[in-house]
């Protein structure tokens, strides 16, 4: 899935939202307390609800511009992508995409089919959380 869109708020008030939740699920998972300056490269297990585990990784981090991360399970490879650019002091475009290798021509196939069909959904339920992103750095 790839969307872009521009928001109403500031490229480092988006990348700080996208840091600050990933520390908070970093503490919540392992107890660790980080500064983004570790994130670059740092790993851990991570447990999904009722769907098994998986070991995500920060690929990249660069303040107000990029943060990239995998999530790599033994089904498959999951990359998530936010490339922010500044429109100016109070805006920002967003490219998000996500890529997903799976591991073996049945487990491909119905990645494929789920992601089809989900696909509208997903970006749909993106888009809200954008919105929501919006409104709740726009009143802080």
């Amino acid at each position: 899935m790839e969307l872009t869109q521009s928001l109403s708020i500031s490229a480092k008030q988006l990348y700080h939202v996208l840091i600050t939740s990933t520390l908070a699920d970093i503490k919540q998972q392992t107890g660790q307390e980080l500064s983004p300056k570790d994130l670059k490269g740092y790993s851990f297990e991570k447990s999904f609800q009722g769907q098994g585990k998986a070991l995500f990784k920060v690929l990249k981090v660069e303040p107000d511009t990029c943060y990239r991360y995998e999530l790599k399970s033994t089904r498959n490879t999951y990359t998530v992508s936010y490339e922010i650019k500044k429109i100016d002091e109070k805006s920002c475009r967003l490219h998000y995409s996500e890529k997903m290798e799976s591991v073996g021509f049945l487990q491909s196939m119905n990645d494929m089919i789920v992601g089809t069909l989900m696909s509208p959904f997903k970006k749909k339920r993106f888009k809200k959380m954008l919105t929501s992103i919006e409104e709740n750095v726009g009143k802080s």
